[in-house]
Parts: C-alpha cells; structure tokens; sequence
C-alpha cells in the first residue's frame, strides 16, 4: 500500500475535524445569552455581519472538507451542498438559539448564514476552477512547445 491514500485520508479527517470543532464553537457561542461581542457589533448590521463572517468560514470549511472526501464531486455539486449544510445548519443554531434566555430565532440571521456560506463556496469554486485552468494551460505550452 503507498503513502498516498493515507495522506488523503489524514488530510479529509483533520479537515472534517475542523468542520465539527468550528461547529461546536459557534454551538457554544450561541448558547450564551450574552455572547463576547464588542458593542459596536451588537446592533442589527453588526449581528448580521457576523452572521456572515462566521458563517464564511463555516462554508469555507465544509467546501475544503468535502472536496478532500469526494474527490470526484465536480465543483457545482461541491458548492451546492456547501450551501445546504450552512443554511441547515444556519436554521438548527436559530432553533437552538430560541430556547436561549434573552436570544431569538430569526430568518435574517438564518439567510446572513446562508450567504455566508454561499460567499466561501463560490470563491473556493473561482479560485479551483482558476488554478485547474492554469495547471491546463501549463500542460497545454509544455506540450506544444
């Protein structure tokens, strides 16, 4: 056996890895009424913004993680499925959110996420359709000459 298969293994788990603790990060921070967050990011843009960023990341994660586990997947697929886990995961952290003394479900923020995670996917989808492009160019003036 080479070392090959193992190394993909090892980089999808720790990649998953990533994905359950930054999970369980913004879990946690959800399950506080009153979340470390400077003032200035309290009011209703503020909360949205981080919404957003949080849930970038989250996007960004997920994306790297999946593409690492299905490697076949094509890019579509890949942000398409990117996109799901955030909005579902998005609506389940609102939902859990609403049983949290002085913190409330709301859809904006639940669409925040979803953008969020879409944003990631879609400039992880950009930037592996630039580097394949450029892999295949560089194939292509080896060749010709």
């Amino acid at each position: 056996m080479t070392g090959r298969p193992n190394r993909e293994i090892r980089s999808a788990t720790i990649a998953w890895l990533l994905v359950a603790g930054y999970a369980v990060l913004v879990s946690v921070l959800s399950h506080m009424s009153r979340p470390p967050v400077p003032e200035v990011l309290q009011s209703a843009p503020g909360t949205l913004a981080l919404h957003l960023l949080a849930f970038a990341g989250l996007g960004f994660l997920f994306y790297r993680a999946l593409s690492r586990s299905w490697r076949g997947l094509s890019e579509v697929k890949l942000v398409l499925v990117t996109i799901a886990a955030c909005a579902v995961f998005g609506a389940l952290d609102e939902l859990h959110q609403s049983f949290v003394p002085g913190r409330f479900c709301q859809a904006i923020d639940v669409a925040a996420d979803t953008i969020g995670g879409t944003v990631a996917a879609l400039l992880l989808a950009a930037a592996g359709r630039s580097k394949t492009q450029a892999r295949t160019e560089k194939d292509e003036r080896r060749i010709l000459g």
